[in-house]
C-alpha cells in the first residue's frame, strides 16, 4: 500500500514540474501489473478526455475534485 501510494505522488509531482495537473484519480484509473508496476490513466491519456470540472459542471458525472 505505501509502495502504491509512493508511486501515485511521485507521479503526481512530475505533472505538478511540467504545470499541469493530474487529474482525475481514483481505483479506476490505477493499473497495477503482475510486476508491480503502477500505471495511472489521466485526462491526457485518452483524446478528447474532460477534466473532472467540466465532467462534474456540464455532464452531471460523479467525479472526486481536487481542492485548489
Amino acid at each position: 500500500m505505501w509502495y502504491l501510494l509512493y508511486t501515485l505522488i511521485n507521479a503526481a509531482k512530475d505533472f505538478h514540474n511540467q504545470g499541469i495537473k493530474v487529474g482525475d484519480i481514483r481505483p479506476a484509473n490505477i493499473f497495477i501489473n503482475e510486476d508491480g508496476q503502477v500505471k495511472m490513466a489521466t485526462q491526457y491519456s485518452w483524446p478528447g478526455e474532460q477534466l473532472n470540472y467540466s465532467k462534474t459542471f456540464y455532464e452531471k458525472e460523479v467525479t472526486y475534485l481536487s481542492p485548489e
